[in-house]
């Protein structure tokens, strides 16, 4: 491991790429969390340069690095670990003071100056140019829009990412202009800095070429990193959950994809073409079932990708997973409980059970398993679902056997709501039945299992106790808040009894 503590202008003003990996979470900063301190912590530093104090670059951060061996580039490339939130936000800043230098200043070789922290100079020979322009290379949910922004000027940027959605919309200035701001943080974090920027000038008393020297300097030499460059005997994973653990604000999901893939990365499998088939959905805002929607479980909200690992956890090592242990009950399960020989495989699981959990969570079609799903909806029962991920994508059940397994778990639910019986045990109850379904695939074996239990928390009503409740409980009333519950097992039940009396 080697340690360094460059300023901007020593970390950038150089021939170098910073690659960020594929599989690294999107640009999440914002103007509260983020950009307003920084902006805040440069004017600090531009006052003790006009009051002549004694000037200490302001620690900025960390930035872990990990040297790509490649021949197919002339420059250093360097994999980000840790620091890309941090790298890009410091890009769209420079971006913003260049072309609010080009609009007070218009000085081209300032202008050139700053173009040197954004990109490549052009070697002889260099056919690949394009692709190494750029110092830094988002991932590709962020790249089209972060290469318009330094490829263009701030004229230019309006019309191309901001006059659009006028014409989409057909509304007023700012109205548009902060609704395509909110579709991007990275279109907003350039905003936001040529803003701060170019109010800060035009009210500034001050020469303006010795406003902007100044400013300049701040930028260039008062913001000073931590420069961890990794050799092979280090482990990026390991450090990056060591930096990353703790009260991070990365999610317990993105802890667990940088897991997996930067162990594709020592395995050295194609990290694209393994992201690409079997994880891009997750990340991918735009898919039509959106995986890091926020959603609820009793007082838990956490984003449907967490939950669906949640799951997927609790069917792989049949015992409950908590919330904010999602990611060490990965790895546990990755180094004590899986059977996988390549990354690729392991993806390729977790990709195969997603699509039964959209099923689960979003069903439309008319099979038994969503029709189960959607009453579970109705009476709001997710504990079920790793149960229900075990017989759906066990191929040693039949499918009948599976319809049938459906059925037992339908009428199951229904009978205990019906009579009131508690759902607090719920998740106990239906990992005890999946433990059972792993040794005894046969449904009437598992009715036979379902019935012989007594106690208030699993015991299955019989017909004589569904009677008497259906006949003596006041359900719309103590259950008023899933009356649509009780309409569709009452319009279940009129069609059963139409259906008799055609019959006869």
């Amino acid at each position: 491991m080697n340690l360094g503590k460059p300023v901007l202008e020593e970390l950038l003003n150089k021939q170098i790429r910073f690659k960020i990996p594929v599989f690294q979470r999107h640009y999440v900063w914002n103007e509260q969390d983020q950009w307003m301190p920084l902006w805040n912590d440069f004017l600090n530093k531009f006052s003790e340069r006009l009051t002549n104090k004694k000037i200490h670059p302001h620690y900025t951060g960390s930035i872990v690095l990990f040297q790509e061996n490649t021949t197919t580039s002339t420059l250093s490339t360097y994999n980000v670990i840790d620091g890309q939130q941090r790298l890009t936000t410091f890009q769209l800043f420079i971006t913003a003071f260049r072309e609010v230098c080009r609009k007070h200043l218009g000085d081209e070789s300032l202008i050139k100056e700053l173009d040197k922290f954004l990109f490549n100079e052009k070697s002889f020979g260099d056919k690949d140019y394009e692709n190494q322009k750029f110092k830094l290379e988002p991932t590709k949910f962020n790249k089209e829009i972060f290469k318009t922004i330094l490829n263009n000027t701030y004229e230019k940027v309006d019309e191309l990412l901001i006059l659009p959605v006028l014409e989409e919309h057909g509304i007023g200035h700012k109205t548009y202009r902060r609704i395509a701001i909110s579709r991007s943080n990275i279109l907003g974090a350039y905003i936001f800095f040529y803003d701060q920027l170019n109010e800060f000038i035009e009210s500034s008393e001050l020469d303006m070429t010795e406003l902007i020297t100044n400013l300049l300097l701040v930028l260039k030499r008062d913001f000073q990193f931590v420069e961890i460059g990794l050799t092979p005997n280090d482990d990026p994973q390991m450090i990056f959950e060591t930096m990353n653990g703790r009260g991070a604000s990365l999610s317990e999901t993105d802890l667990i994809r940088n897991y997996i893939f930067m162990r594709a990365n020592s395995n050295e499998e194609d990290l694209d073409d393994i992201y690409e088939t079997y994880w891009d959905e997750f990340d991918d805002p735009y898919t039509k079932y959106k995986w890091h929607e926020k959603t609820s479980r009793g007082r838990y909200s956490q984003s449907r990708l967490q939950f669906y690992i949640i799951d997927y956890l609790t069917l792989k090592l049949q015992s409950e997973i908590r919330n904010d242990q999602v990611f060490y009950h990965y790895k546990l399960f990755v180094l004590n409980g899986s059977s996988f020989d390549t990354i690729e495989e392991e993806l390729k699981e977790l990709n195969r059970y997603s699509k039964i959990f959209k099923k689960l969570t979003n069903p439309t079609n008319d099979t038994a398993l969503e029709k189960l799903a959607i009453r579970l909806k109705d009476m709001e029962i997710s504990t079920i679902y790793p149960l229900l991920l075990s017989v759906e994508g066990d191929d040693d059940i039949s499918k009948n056997d599976k319809e049938r397994i459906y059925e037992i778990l339908d009428s199951y639910v229904t009978r205990r709501f019906i009579c009131g019986l508690t759902t607090k045990n719920y998740n106990n109850v239906f990992l005890d039945y999946l433990k059972f379904l792993n040794k005894n695939k046969d449904a009437s074996a598992f009715e036979s299992y379902l019935k012989s239990k007594t106690a208030d928390t699993n015991l299955w009503p019989t017909d004589v106790m569904l009677s008497e409740k259906i006949i003596d409980r006041p359900i719309y009333r103590e259950e008023r808040n899933r009356t649509r519950s009780i309409s569709n097992i009452l319009l279940e039940v009129e069609k059963h009894q139409r259906g008799r009396k055609q019959e006869k």
